[in-house]
């Protein structure tokens, strides 16, 4: 019965567990081990090369703060679909229902935690209007990295910068690799050392 199931044309060797087909002995003795794994459930085991097997958090710039965040959700009406009924002898799907989008919500928020007024919209076409609302949100943010204000910092965040050897986010050593971040429009920025990473 399962000699169908590989084409290997000699003596199949095949796992009285899970029916497998091996083409020899010795890669079926290897696989029973996995087969029956721990507490009988399958699981196979492998473990990492030399000089592979230490982990180490390498994306960095993923810890720092975007400057402007979306969150948005879109609703959708569940509207039913009169179909004629497929084969029951073959696999088939069936749409019984089709989602209508109906209306859509956004805020944007600023990395210091200054929030706008969300944005709500019910109507016709609520995506084409949802994405041109994006479009002018992406221009206003735009036009705010286009107007950098000067970074006023103290004599102790002046110290604290200068005097800094490694970065505070990834631990590396500084050397030349040093910026402060640009604060937002008519915002004034207390600034700590930072090495930004791409």
């Amino acid at each position: 019965m399962l000699y169908k199931n590989s084409n290997h044309k000699e003596r199949k060797h095949p796992c009285r567990r899970c029916l497998h087909m091996f083409s020899g002995e010795a890669l079926l003795t290897t696989h029973k081990n996995d087969c029956q794994g721990i507490g009988e459930k399958p699981q196979r085991t492998v473990m990492p090369e030399e000089g592979k097997n230490i982990l180490k958090f390498v994306n960095h710039h993923k810890q720092m703060r975007v400057p402007f965040i979306i969150y948005a959700d879109i609703e959708a009406l569940n509207i039913p679909v009169e179909g004629c009924a497929g084969d029951p002898h073959k696999s088939y799907t069936q749409q019984i229902a089709k989602q209508v989008p109906c209306s859509y919500c956004y805020v944007v928020v600023r990395s210091d935690g200054v929030t706008k007024t969300p944005v709500l919209y019910r109507g016709e076409n609520p995506v084409k209007h949802f994405l041109a609302s994006l479009q002018a949100e992406l221009a206003e943010i735009n036009e705010v990295f286009r107007k950098p204000v000067d970074v006023i910092m103290t004599a102790n965040d002046r110290r604290s910068f200068t005097g800094a050897t490694g970065c505070h986010i990834c631990g590396e050593a500084l050397n030349d690799d040093r910026a402060r971040p640009l604060p937002y429009n008519g915002e004034v920025s207390r600034s700590s050392p930072q090495c930004m990473q791409p």
